[in-house]
């Protein structure tokens, strides 16, 4: 047994196409989704529009969705019938994962400085847990930055940038996946529309994710 799990992580840390997907604790039912938390009787929203939460933090009701009393590239998202928390925003995350830093409580973008030292950049580490390492591609990032949707990153000694073709087949282009965490070769390069109702999800980089909270399931395309 502890033969394969070394195996699996093996292919975890060397394997470009490998893709983690995620899933959180059971979440409340779609009924539950749109009714009032019962700590927010005074705040109602139409049917169909996203409900408001408690958080525990500020004591205070926000819409589930908006900002709310989140720092930059976060939402206050549904954690259940409930309460909300403050999460990495998921409307922001397709195309360049977001990362969790607990140390400032916040998100970051991969593959940035953000709470890093100068010279570094955050990245996913050991069981995908955030870290900073040493930024290998200062002088590509230099000549042609990073932005939200095209970042540089690192394979085998190798600086790309995402949505180019890289090292892929002819007719595909790098391109960072919604549950991925890091790119792979895909033949389109797309954005699914936003979720409608903002629950904690459990992307790789999240703040579920790096607490525990999240239940992972590994799969490998090639």
């Amino acid at each position: 047994m502890i033969g394969n799990i070394k195996f699996l992580l093996v292919l975890i840390g060397c394997t470009l196409s490998a893709q983690v997907v995620v899933s959180v604790r059971k979440k409340p039912g779609i009924n539950s989704l749109f009714e009032p938390s019962r700590f927010c009787p005074g705040f109602t929203s139409d049917s169909g529009h996203p409900p408001f939460r408690y958080h525990n933090a500020t004591r205070r009701c926000y819409m589930v969705g908006d900002k709310g009393p989140c720092p930059d590239l976060m939402e206050f998202a549904m954690l259940d019938e409930d309460y909300g928390e403050c999460d990495c925003d998921q409307k922001r995350r397709c195309g360049r994962p977001l990362m969790y830093w607990p140390g400032t409580k916040r998100c970051y973008f991969v593959n940035d400085q953000g709470p890093c030292q100068p010279g570094k950049w955050l990245v996913f580490g050991f069981n995908l847990q955030p870290i900073c390492k040493l930024n290998r591609c200062r002088k590509e990032q230099s000549e042609e930055p990073s932005n939200e949707r095209k970042f540089w990153f690192t394979f085998q000694g190798q600086c790309y940038r995402t949505q180019t073709r890289g090292f892929c087949r002819e007719g595909e282009i790098l391109f960072n996946n919604w549950t991925e965490y890091r790119p792979t070769c895909n033949k389109i390069g797309a954005c699914p529309e936003a979720p409608r109702i903002h629950t904690m999800g459990c992307q790789p980089g999240s703040k579920l994710d790096y607490e525990g909270r999240c239940k992972r399931t590994f799969a490998y395309k090639y």
